[in-house]
């Protein structure tokens, strides 16, 4: 019996087809795979392999799956059963939508992430704001200084 761990490929690394496609082999599935050796009634022993998926990547669902942005914001969202929402997501960088069924507890995550960056946002206006205000009141201060403010202004 042969083994697959005797096996050797007849051509090693990428290689040009006649047609002149490049082929690369596959990468080895060592981590994604399990061996198990059955013996048979009749005393034959075979061994079985079987190929597991990769495990999926868990991202958090502000985070766009085809691009990878942080961006990511629910467009539409409704109760489907208890402890579950149905959310249409998008992303505003790539412009992909998705509609999914999450678990709340993903959900409630996704709105403390969301809750987290609009007070990061009004921080960064509130901070804006007064540089802008601060900015408008040195410009009158100079102009009140150069007698630029006439009593037509108002």
């Amino acid at each position: 019996m042969v083994s697959s761990r005797d096996w050797t490929p007849l051509k090693a690394g990428a290689f040009m087809t006649d047609e002149g496609i490049e082929v690369r082999p596959l990468e080895p599935f060592h981590h994604n795979r399990s061996v198990e050796t059955i013996t048979l009634p009749s005393g034959r022993t075979v061994e079985l392999t079987r190929f597991h998926a990769p495990a999926k990547q868990s991202l958090a669902l502000h985070v766009c799956r085809h691009c990878g942005s942080k961006l990511v914001e629910p467009v539409a969202w409704r109760e489907r059963e208890p402890g579950q929402w149905q959310l249409t997501l998008r992303c505003p960088e790539c412009r992909r939508t998705a509609t999914g069924v999450y678990p709340v507890a993903e959900v409630e995550h996704l709105d403390q992430t969301l809750n987290a960056a609009q007070g990061s946002i009004l921080a960064d206006l509130y901070s804006l704001s007064r540089a802008n205000m601060a900015a408008d009141v040195e410009q009158f201060i100079g102009a009140l200084r150069a007698d630029l403010v006439l009593p037509e202004d108002f």
